[in-house]
């Protein structure tokens, strides 16, 4: 999953957001009336109020596709959801607020009934739950899917030898020497990632993020002790348990107590600094580091 500008995600709904406003409508008016005459201000009002649905509907959706952009799921299931249901819930009732105060304001000279902010909104909120369930729920069953398709086109596309393809990112794979790319998922696609443009390797709340020189951070399903093994020991330094370096990514070296190295990164490293090197594996760190300079 990246954590780009690109949309990683598409939930094939607008059919579905079509046909189900003018239902929740429908019960919203059950729920609300007690009483309901069929005629044209009904008609009207109706129509008003599926639209001003539609509205909000649309903008939370837009905001839920951003955060599966900026800020996928596998990064803090918990964050995640908070961060979701305040913003749908703060952005679909104040477009209906906004929406229903302004009709009210064109063709009536009285405020909006009372009701509508201590009975329809408590509604409209429920709504708002529910909406959130339905794309937590499509989106995790669509990642199912993605997970099942990619494991028989794994199966379909290994070779008769038993030898394995040098893309990454599987627990069934087997090392080899330099392989030209990462596998990683994005969304309902998967990118290859070539070692050249890898800079970092950092884990982040136990998720592994593999940084590029496009300055993008991709989700890696596979532990950093693996990747290791994939990457030249020559250009790659495991620095501690959470990070491996390219060796263009230091821009400074400073002594720490008890023989510890903090090392500066450069600032096209989006990512925390300085990285500490333990005192067991500074020497090997500045071995290295000397062995890229001559």
């Amino acid at each position: 999953m990246e954590l780009s500008t690109t949309n990683p995600f598409n939930y094939q709904d607008k059919i579905f957001i079509l046909l189900v406003i003018p239902l929740i409508n429908i019960v919203n008016y059950y729920l609300t009336y007690s009483s309901i005459h069929f005629n044209s201000y009904l008609l009207t009002t109706y129509v008003i109020d599926t639209l001003e649905g539609y509205a909000a509907w649309f903008s939370a959706r837009y905001i839920i596709l951003t955060l599966d952009q900026k800020f996928p799921w596998e990064l803090g299931l918990i964050r995640r959801l908070v961060l979701q249901l305040v913003t749908t819930m703060l952005i679909c009732l104040g477009v209906i607020v906004a929406l229903t105060e302004l009709v009210n304001f064109i063709v009536s000279d009285q405020p909006v009934k009372r009701s509508f902010y201590t009975y329809n909104l408590f509604i409209f909120a429920i709504w708002v739950l529910v909406m959130n369930g339905v794309y937590i729920g499509l989106y995790y069953f669509k990642l199912y899917r993605q997970a099942i398709e990619k494991q028989k086109q794994m199966q379909w596309q290994l070779p008769t030898n038993g030898t394995i393809p040098p893309q990454l990112g599987s627990a069934a794979e087997t090392p080899t020497k330099q392989p030209p790319t990462f596998r990683v998922q994005l969304g309902n696609k998967e990118l290859l990632v070539p070692t050249p443009e890898i800079l970092a390797i950092y884990v982040v709340d136990d998720i592994n993020l593999l940084y590029t020189h496009e300055k993008r951070k991709l989700v890696l399903d596979m532990s950093l002790d693996k990747c290791e093994q994939y990457l030249d020991p020559d250009q790659f330094f495991r620095a501690n348990r959470q990070c491996i370096l390219r060796n263009d990514t230091v821009k400074a070296i400073e002594k720490d107590v008890n023989g510890k190295l903090l090392v500066t990164l450069q600032e096209k490293l989006d990512m925390p600094s300085p990285v500490i090197i333990s005192r067991t594996k500074a020497a090997s760190f500045k071995k290295w580091l000397r062995r890229e300079l001559i």
